[in-house]
């Protein structure tokens, strides 16, 4: 790692040929490229000073012997690679225009010639083409940028990426407060979240209230949670792949954010000129002083925040040759009162080349280390502690990208080390008297080998096939107990204790994990379209957490002899439809999934600190299924969406796995099982940047195993419970509704700013969380009550600024 940023750091201040001009344009992103291998370039060529289209206007790329005239209205339209092109636009008697032109997705650039040397400013009017939705070949993929996400209603004023897919249909939350999303009846981690290629282990802060992710870096995100293209696994239900842009070439730029207990900021600008470019980004809570002003002694006694960073170096090469670092950074901290806390943060550090080495060959290696850390904490007294664990891991892939017509092939390979770091149990402060305990966590490594082919047999019939190959050892150093029942495996009946050396393979796992979608085009307008899927998945690591709402401390295990991965198997069919022009968009979407070797827990289990964890891990099948709705205006004065979701998530233990039967081995629900859901996001524009939006959501609560009678004997209460997630607590709805006042914009003036003003939880609806039980003094019955996180409304102001 040390000589790889050496040699980085050494290109960083080499001072090689000038490639790129303040001309060069970039539509998409590199690490984002267009499914397809070529994208569509459109736009006008008119003459500024008459405001006429240009007919006959050429538009040549010589170096692929590309081009194109301008029509009767002065549009032109052109099929490329992805890559960058010199691109020169000619008309007799004008003056000509040459411009470099990057590119990786469809979208649309205006030329002005005219008799002076001047020309117009190319305008990005559309990142994509308005019918990408019924062209694509994948289905159950959702692609948005930051900017479309800043309309929704925020809580406390934060732009919030993983709260606005939650809006999305088929992405869920077991609640407020709690960290991680759910995905087609999913595990929260069964999704694999990516920052610039590395994975994150908790993409939240202060227990999921904050997403881990600065709106002010974050270029673009893609949510893939029907079909996943090979170059992706791991994980068994989706991908959530976020892309950090780089920093500005040409000139500096401040922007960001001060909110009522956040604030944010992002600072970029060229270090060489057109060659070397930075990016940081930071945010900062404080939010302690909100805490001071509740009436309830413990939550005024308590205390929360988190800070994150970003860096990103950027430098180009040449032409087509690119080397960038970027560094992730993030803490968080939460105390409540003098009872117990957590402290948890991420780390990660990647450094990536992408390079094109052909008008058809592209390629992009990358080196990433991860480490997330966690902790709880007793604050004070003699049983005062700290418990820390975490994970750490390593990652090399190395992707081409080769488009040869009509194939865009992705293939390339991946390899990881995952170091789980020890459950450490420690005294905290002096007058603590807990013991030290040290339980060692298990190590892997594991490699894929992956080919991904996208096939336009013809414009209404595409094929997306690929096959993943992965193959996963657990090494040593370690002992593995061998128990007289191998599947019931109880403590008391250890036969024997197998011990490997650091290195050592103690499992293997492996197999393919085939890939494909069709999509076949139901006119010559690609208006309307079908779409299919198949996924096969293995996931090899699991998050152990008896809690509804997993936290930080919950630990990270990878397979072993009795905890084999994860297999899933995804089908999705849909029918997609777009109406007047492409202003209306909408589609229908049945899937299914079957998982083995789904991770449930035997009665009271006890995780934390158990040198025998898989006394208390059981192994059964689930299935979830369901289907979704979705109709959006995307033009116009009103604009937003509105969805509706059923969907069914459920789990089997056989009746020979478990100790004690859980539910008669039939099939019960998940704990994150929510069977309709509806949202409905409404957007009203009130001027060039102003507007008004509001957000409705509503979905079934979840399950719970409930408390259904009690008998007494000897003057003790005896609980007898119901079936495992028998019952539900009370549904879940919420309005939100948020202002957007743009500052008017100045002639010449770089300042911008706006004031965004929101309330969240407008009719202060007390949602339940948790439904618990206690037993008031004297009375031997215990009595339900219900748990709200946030049972009022919360309003925010938020001034945002860019210059």
């Amino acid at each position: 790692m040390r000589y790889l940023i050496t040699l980085l750091l050494a290109v960083f201040l080499s001072s090689g040929p000038r490639a790129f001009t303040q001309d060069t344009l970039r539509i998409g992103q590199f690490y984002a490229k267009k499914m397809g291998g070529k994208a569509i370039l459109r736009g006008i060529v008119s003459n500024p000073e008459t405001g006429e289209p240009l007919v006959g206007a050429s538009l040549m790329i010589r170096e692929i012997e590309v081009g194109t005239t301008t029509g009767e209205d002065g549009s032109y339209g052109l099929i490329l690679p992805l890559g960058l092109h010199k691109l020169q636009a000619t008309y007799l008697g004008l003056e000509p225009i040459t411009k470099y032109i990057e590119i990786y997705d469809d979208g649309v650039v205006d030329f002005g010639l005219s008799k002076q040397a001047y020309s117009l400013r190319e305008v990005v009017v559309q990142a994509s083409i308005d019918d990408k939705n019924t062209r694509n070949t994948s289905a159950g993929v959702t692609q948005l940028q930051v900017k479309e996400i800043r309309a929704l209603p925020s809580f406390l004023g934060e732009v919030d990426i993983v709260k606005s897919l939650l809006m999305l249909p088929g992405v869920s939350s077991v609640g407020e407060g709690a960290s991680g999303f759910n995905v087609r009846g999913g595990r929260i981690d069964q999704n694999l979240v990516q920052l610039n290629g590395g994975a994150l282990f908790n993409a939240s802060h202060v227990q999921g209230f904050f997403s881990a992710f600065n709106p002010d870096v974050i270029d673009q995100f893609t949510l893939y949670k029907g079909h996943v293209p090979a170059q992706f696994g791991g994980r068994a239900s989706s991908v959530l792949d976020i892309l950090v842009r780089d920093g500005n070439f040409e000139e500096y730029e401040v922007k960001g954010g001060i909110g009522l207990v956040a604030s944010r900021i992002a600072v970029e600008g060229p270090i060489i000129q057109d060659k070397t470019s930075f990016l940081f980004g930071g945010r900062a809570s404080y939010s302690d002083w909100l805490l001071g002003l509740v009436r309830e002694p413990n939550v005024r006694n308590s205390s929360a925040g988190f800070n994150d960073i970003n860096l990103i170096l950027s430098h180009r090469l040449n032409l087509n040759h690119r080397v960038s670092i970027s560094y992730y950074g993030s803490s968080d901290r939460f105390r409540y009162a003098q009872d117990f806390g957590f402290e948890y943060g991420s780390q990660l550090f990647s450094a990536r080349w992408n390079g094109i080495l052909s008008n058809q060959l592209s390629t992009s290696s990358s080196l990433t280390a991860g480490d997330y850390r966690s902790a709880s904490f007793l604050p004070e007294g003699q049983q005062a502690f700290t418990l820390d664990n975490g994970i750490q891991y390593y990652q090399f892939k190395q992707n081409f990208f080769y488009v040869p017509d009509p194939h865009t092939i992705n293939f390339g390979i991946e390899a990881n080390v995952n170091q789980m770091k020890p459950d450490a149990l420690n005294p905290r402060g002096e007058a603590s008297i807990v013991l030290s305990k040290l339980v060692e966590r298990d190590q892997s490594r594991d490699m894929a080998l992956y080919f991904n082919d996208e096939i336009q047999l013809s414009d209404r019939f595409s094929i997306n096939a690929g096959l993943r190959y992965s193959l996963f050892q657990q090494t040593g150093a370690d002992q593995i107990f061998i128990y007289a029942d191998a599947q019931l495996r109880e403590v008391q009946e250890i036969t024997d204790t197998l011990r490997y050396r650091n290195g050592e393979v103690i499992q293997s796992y492996g197999g393919l994990e085939p890939r494909i979608g069709l999509r076949l085009g139901l006119d010559k307008h690609n208006a309307g379209a079908i779409k299919m899927s198949y996924n096969r998945a293995r996931q090899y690591i699991h998050l152990i957490s008896n809690s509804t709402a997993p936290t930080p401390v919950d630990i990270w295990q990878v397979s072993n002899p009795y905890l084999p991965p994860q297999i899933a198997d995804n089908f999705s069919l849909g029918y997609f439809r777009n109406f007047n022009q492409n202003v209306f968009e909408s589609y229908i979407e049945f899937y299914y999934k079957r998982i083995n070797n789904l991770v449930d827990y035997q009665d009271f289990p006890e995780l934390l600190l158990n040198e025998h964890i898989e006394t208390d891990l059981v192994s059964g099948l689930g299935r979830a299924y369901g289907m979704e709705i979705y109709f959006r205006r995307k033009a116009g004065r009103w604009t937003g969406w509105i969805s509706y979701a059923y969907s069914r998530s459920e789990i089997r233990i056989p009746l020979a796995a478990s100790k004690t039967p859980i539910n008669q081995g039939n099939w019960y629900p998940t704990s994150y099982d929510q069977p309709h859901a509806v949202n409905l996001i409404a957007k009203r524009q009130l001027g060039k940047r102003s507007f008004l939006s509001f957000n409705f959501t509503y979905r079934t609560g979840r399950p719970i195993t409930g408390l259904i009678s009690t008998y007494v004997q000897n003057r003790s209460a005896i609980p007898h419970f119901s079936e495992r997630n028998q019952y539900r607590i009370p549904d879940y709805w919420r309005l939100d509704a948020s202002l957007l006042i743009a500052g008017r914009e100045w002639p010449g003036k770089k300042y911008k700013w706006d004031l965004s003003l929101s309330v969240y939880n407008i009719f202060g609806r007390e949602n339940a969380f948790s439904v618990f039980y206690e037993r008031p003094e004297g009375i031997l019955v215990p009595k339900a009550f219900q748990l709200s996180i946030l049972g009022a409304a919360f309003p925010s102001a938020t001034y945002n600024f860019s210059f």
